[in-house]
């Protein structure tokens, strides 16, 4: 009864799946974002993270995360996802070009 609730409710399971790999993803604990200047809320990749990290294309995934929330952004879409974080201008920048 409560996955069926879960179905209804704005995007149902894809809305959940995003949030939660976005959480992990954009969390502390990966340190695969860091914030732009000390106490400031807006993130950018970490530039020192492990050569593994750079070269597993987890950066490229997440890309495509942040890439397909902006298209629904646009788009207007109603079950529109959003990245839990704010991401710095710099960055963003770099995914249009």
């Amino acid at each position: 009864m409560k996955i069926k609730k879960r179905l209804i409710l704005q995007g149902g399971l894809r809305r959940e799946w995003f949030d939660l790999l976005c959480k992990k993803l954009f969390g502390p604990e990966l340190k695969l974002f860091v914030p732009v200047e000390p106490g400031g809320n807006a993130m950018m990749p970490n530039p020192i993270c492990s050569p593994e990290i750079k070269r597993s294309g987890l950066f490229k995934f997440i890309g495509k995360l942040v890439g397909k929330s902006i298209f629904e952004g646009v788009r207007g879409d109603s079950y529109m996802q959003q990245i839990p974080v704010r991401l710095a201008k710099s960055f963003l920048a770099q995914l249009v070009i």
